[in-house]
């Protein structure tokens, strides 16, 4: 009796074990790449909207999720005497010693928000920008020219002024658009060059 209980439990080893050997590289159809989720134009649309709201989020607290408490312009702005701060939050005191000490450029400092923060969501938001710009260079209509020219300076815009905040807040950035392929990763260049290149974006938006 035992014996015969055993070849049931065989077979079913048998098509376990054939099936764990079958390929499980799978398509998996609920994440489509850039090309197709920016494939309509009401997707493109969405989000060339969506830019602008991440750039204006970034420039008044932190970012999109809107941590005020991570925003750099407390900061920044006793750093440049504009105001003072006699305690710590947001990173006004310790970073602001007289004399001057240097940043504490640290991924493990108390402070790291200050700089994290803005790096991080300006080029959230230039990804974004980029894609637009991209499908609409491959020839995506909105719906009409007049449409299409909207969204696209809208996206413009956004690019050009993340851009501006880079160069004003960091000494080397990444400068990457809808018109390049960096390496991988990229090169950071001065911020001469990022503000250089972020005077041209304006020219292209303001001829437009």
């Amino acid at each position: 009796m035992q014996i015969k209980k055993a070849y049931p439990l065989i077979g079913a080893a048998a098509v376990l074990f054939a099936g764990a050997c079958n390929n499980l590289d799978v398509t998996n159809p609920n994440n489509p790449d850039v090309a197709r989720a920016l494939s309509s134009p009401g997707d493109v649309i969405s989000l060339a909207q969506s830019t602008v709201r991440s750039w204006y989020m970034t420039t008044v607290s932190a970012g999109p999720d809107d941590n005020g408490d991570l925003a750099p312009y407390h900061f920044g702005s006793v750093t440049s005497d504009v105001t003072t701060g006699n305690f710590g939050n947001f990173g006004m005191r310790f970073n602001n010693l007289e004399p001057r000490i240097p940043y504490g450029n640290s991924s493990a400092g108390g402070d790291r928000a200050v700089t994290e923060t803005p790096w991080n969501y300006n080029y959230g938001t230039i990804g974004a920008t980029n894609d637009v710009l991209r499908a609409l260079k491959n020839g995506l209509s909105l719906g009409s020219a007049d449409i299409t020219e909207q969204y696209k300076q809208e996206a413009q815009f956004s690019q050009a002024a993340s851009y501006t905040y880079l160069a004003m807040e960091f000494d080397k950035a990444f400068v990457v658009t809808e018109n390049n392929v960096p390496a991988s990763p990229p090169s950071l260049v001065p911020y001469a060059e990022v503000r250089d290149s972020t005077l041209r974006m304006w020219k292209d938006l303001i001829v437009a």
